[in-house]
């Protein structure tokens, strides 16, 4: 092997092949021992997602049905900075470098003629990759539908790694099967994935262990600054809620294999969707601030207490902004206490006096023109409504009831009734 291949080798993988194909052996077999009765693969070096899938079906091993995956398909870079010295320090076994449509094309083909059933291509870049960021395209959209279209006529399916915004439209507009991350996807692009039922593959865990416990697998702070992972997160846990109302088929799975996430810990990836994706956002709704909570359908839905606590898939919350609710709180609080009603009684009274005046004496018209009348009609019906209070106060007669407008033929009997002051 030449030096420039063994220096690309140590930079990608530290193992060699034959050390790979046993670990995944035992990923394998521990997947099935976890619970996992499928997966499908998102990158695989040269043949192996196809060796182990012969391995399961023969009965050689015991593992999960499994959807074999090629080679990651990559290019040196976005398209103005395409490189082919970049090609020689990659070695072939690990990924496969298409600079042109037409290495495109026969390296799609190729993989699948060895068995790849889905097909790993790169429409954006990765804030860690070494050629291109996560809102940088590294696919131009022709190379994507050449990849697309090629893997569809012979059978296979197309996922496409896409956190970028532009990665994500030129993967929608290919024909991806499934979209790996979709991180700063918009209202628009989740629409049409959801119109054209792609799969898409969010990100979490891995940004999320990075971030936390990078320093503790070699990372350095300066590295890790350099990262746009905690937007990456914000914006997946923004979408995750969005997606499951829009009906798009959400899969669980993450770069595992990493230092900071190894196999066998995938459940960590699923209790932490719980954990972070209750949405907590601002809205408008009528013109006025809102803030909206929404908790996750995958933790909702086999909640004991659910049904206790919505009639829907998930539970969803429209709050006021936290100042206007926590005063608003507060305010119905006091509205239990003693002291509060009996402020309130006055208000009754007074609300009880101006629903007489205007039953009993019409005040709300005046009957004659200019303020000097005008005025005196007031007293005279501030006079009546006085002596109006003192005969039924004389003769007893009780205070009546609120009034229920003609069309409320049938009032609830629970419905309260309020006494209008004498």
């Amino acid at each position: 092997m030449r030096d420039h291949e063994r220096i690309g080798r140590g930079q990608l993988a530290p193992r060699t092949l034959a050390n790979l194909t046993l670990a995944a052996a035992r990923n394998a077999e521990n997947l099935l021992a976890l619970g996992y009765t499928a997966f499908v693969g998102a990158g695989s070096v040269p043949g192996l997602d196809m060796a182990l899938r012969r391995a399961v079906d023969r009965g050689e091993l015991r593992g999960p049905r499994i959807t074999p995956c090629s080679r990651d398909l990559m290019v040196s870079g976005p398209p103005e900075r395409r490189n082919p010295e970049v090609k020689k320090r990659i070695p072939t076994d690990l990924m496969r470098l298409a600079d042109t449509p037409e290495e495109m094309a026969e390296y799609v083909a190729t993989e699948i003629a060895q068995g790849a059933e889905i097909v790993k291509v790169f429409s954006s870049g990765d804030d860690t990759f070494p050629n291109g960021r996560s809102h940088e395209l590294l696919f131009t959209p022709e190379e994507l539908k050449i990849a697309a279209r090629t893997a569809h006529e012979h059978g296979a399916l197309i996922r496409a790694h896409s956190p970028g915004l532009d990665g994500i439209r030129n993967a929608i507009a290919a024909g991806a099967d499934v979209i790996d991350h979709a991180t700063y996807a918009d209202d628009e692009a989740l629409h049409a994935i959801a119109e054209r039922g792609i799969f898409v593959v969010p990100s979490l865990y891995q940004p999320h262990m990075l971030l936390t416990t990078g320093t503790q697998h070699g990372k350095t702070t300066e590295y890790l600054e350099t990262l746009e992972f905690e937007a990456e997160v914000a914006n997946t846990l923004r979408i995750l809620p969005i997606m499951v109302e829009l009906g798009i088929p959400v899969v669980a799975g993450d770069d595992f294999g990493f230092a900071w996430i190894p196999h066998g810990t995938y459940a960590k990836e699923l209790e932490l969707y719980v954990e972070k994706s209750r949405y907590w956002g601002t809205t408008h709704m009528d013109g006025q601030p809102r803030t909206v909570v929404i908790f996750p359908e995958y933790g909702c839905r086999n909640c004991r207490v659910r049904p206790a606590c919505t009639s829907g898939f998930t539970r969803r919350l429209t709050l006021h902004p936290r100042e206007e609710h926590e005063l608003l709180q507060r305010q119905r609080a006091e509205q239990n206490t003693d002291a509060w009603k009996q402020r309130y009684a006055k208000r009754a009274g007074v609300e009880g006096t101006i629903c007489q005046a205007v039953r009993a004496t019409g005040i709300r018209c005046s009957r004659y023109r200019g303020r000097a009348k005008t005025g005196l009609a007031h007293v005279f019906s501030a006079t009546a409504i006085d002596l109006h209070r003192m005969d039924a106060h004389l003769t007893g007669r009780p205070v009546g009831t609120t009034h229920f407008a003609d069309l409320d033929l049938d009032p609830k009997p629970s419905r309260k009734t309020r006494t209008r002051h004498p």
